[in-house]
């Protein structure tokens, strides 16, 4: 049976979780209104991506807290199951999480097992989700670098894996990482076999862009979708 995915591509925004959450509703209204099973969002995006400590620690939300109910909350009244990138305060530690979220559900979180931020605990589970007839997993950004990752996956067979990814980079190397990230995401696909979703923030200024790289990426490694470059956009396919 096929399933209709799609991921956002947004502008990146820094501590204004009151924004991004309008905006995460806004998508989530027109993917619900379009028949969407499964929509991802980018990295940290709830609260904006950072590697400073101090930021992330002020930014943290708790799963089981007030700021997170009000997210299941407003989420509650729609069909598509939701994959949201947050930085999670678990006990003393932090991590980078993407939770999954169905109907005002939390189904489960995946977090980045190959941060490349010192100040992010590395997560060590690999789940696989199942929404009507689709099972997925998730891997965040940099875990594309590790095909392994991809691997662990397999196990729950999925037949998409989502990466949520948050690419503001240096001037001078936004563009050769733009397409090493292309490059990323087919290998993994033709690596698994699965369809390979990315979901990307857009940005720039004088010292970093976000070019963006949100794509669905087909098990035979061609692109199937891909958002226009620095572009507010989401995109869809059939898998």
């Amino acid at each position: 049976m096929s399933e209709t995915i799609a991921a956002c591509q947004l502008p990146d925004v820094q501590d204004d979780t009151a924004a991004t959450l309008e905006q995460i509703i806004r998508y989530t209204e027109t993917a619900s209104r379009q028949g969407i099973d499964v929509l991802c969002f980018p990295e940290c995006y709830l609260q904006g991506y950072t590697r400073d400590k101090q930021l992330a620690e002020q930014r943290a939300i708790e799963l089981k807290g007030a700021a997170f109910r009000e997210i299941l909350g407003r989420t509650a009244t729609y069909s598509t199951t939701l994959i949201i990138g947050l930085i999670e305060r678990r006990e003393s530690k932090l991590y980078n999480t993407a939770a999954i979220i169905r109907q005002g559900e939390l189904l489960g979180t995946y977090r980045k097992t190959h941060p490349n931020e010192n100040i992010f605990e590395a997560g060590g589970d690999f789940p696989v989700f199942t929404t009507d007839e689709l099972k997925f997993g998730v891997n965040i950004c940099n875990d594309a670098n590790y095909p392994e990752a991809a691997d662990k996956l397999l196990e729950g067979n999925p037949r998409v894996i989502f990466y949520p990814l948050n690419n503001r980079l240096p001037l001078e190397t936004a563009a050769k990482w733009r397409s090493k990230h292309v490059q990323n995401l087919i290998d993994r696909a033709t690596q698994t076999k699965c369809w390979v979703v990315s979901s990307d923030i857009v940005c720039k200024d004088e010292k970093a862009v976000g070019y963006g790289f949100t794509a669905i990426v087909s098990p035979e490694g061609k692109i199937i979708a891909q958002a226009e470059k620095l572009t507010e956009q989401m995109i869809t396919a059939i898998v």
